[in-house]
């Protein structure tokens, strides 16, 4: 599994790599960056990268520690912290960058720093994690218990409904909608049934979406290949 994601996330790259390159418009901290004389931006800007890995080095540890206790004494599902308001935290930048960009009106670049981050998370991230797991003195695969097995269905389901949804190269408020609330309806029903009930729906919207596109398919597989014209929105 981990080569096949490692596989996956390096086809992406040398696909991405192939795209028609632009200049980003800088703005701030990012501007001033810019403009430094090159040896010194990449030595800045690797400062950067060796501090927030010590950063993240030094802070994981009590950070999921104090994320479990703080959900005990509220009385929350401590799975459910680390599974989703955990990465919440982590993935903020990404967020304040999509949004400040759909503020701006620059939907697509928003829409694809999103989906760039997914993609890594299911590929990069999730084949390093047996690697990690290793690493840190563990034997073979990572054991998965019965609630870690519904999570993984239940946040593949939900991939599956986002990109059925996107299947068609735009994105409605009611399916926007519709993702959120199905989102948010596990923390009040943390129930094994009601979850499983949850990607059951997310399985079958996906399939109904894809069945209603499906002529919009092979266009996107098509528009994998180099040299391909991008698709545009409907």
């Amino acid at each position: 599994m981990a080569l096949c994601s490692w596989g996956i996330f390096l086809a992406y790259t040398w696909r991405v790599s192939k795209e028609e390159r632009t200049e980003p418009e800088l703005e701030g901290i990012a501007q001033d960056l810019g403009s430094l004389p090159k040896g010194l931006r990449r030595a800045v800007l690797a400062g950067f990268f060796l501090w927030s890995a010590l950063v993240i080095v030094l802070v994981a540890e009590p950070f999921a520690k104090s994320l479990i206790s703080g959900g005990k004494a509220l009385g929350l599902d401590e799975f459910l912290l680390v599974q989703w308001i955990a990465p919440l935290a982590t993935e903020a930048p990404e967020f304040l960058v999509a949004a400040i960009l759909a503020v701006k009106g620059d939907q697509d670049t928003a829409l694809g720093t999103l989906l760039s981050s997914k993609v890594n998370q299911w590929t990069l991230l999730v084949g390093s994690l047996p690697i990690a797991y290793i690493a840190g003195g563990g034997h073979q695969g990572i054991p998965f218990d019965a609630r870690q097995i519904e999570e993984f269905w239940l946040t593949a389901a939900q991939t599956l409904l986002g990109f059925a949804m996107l299947s068609k190269l735009n994105l409605r408020r009611w399916e926007a909608l519709a993702l959120f609330l199905l989102f948010a309806l596990q923390f009040p029903c943390p129930q094994r049934e009601i979850r499983i009930g949850i990607a059951s729906l997310y399985g079958l919207i996906a399939v109904a979406l894809l069945l209603r596109h499906w002529r919009e398919l092979p266009l996107i597989a098509r528009s994998f290949l180099p040299g391909r014209r991008k698709l545009a929105s409907k």
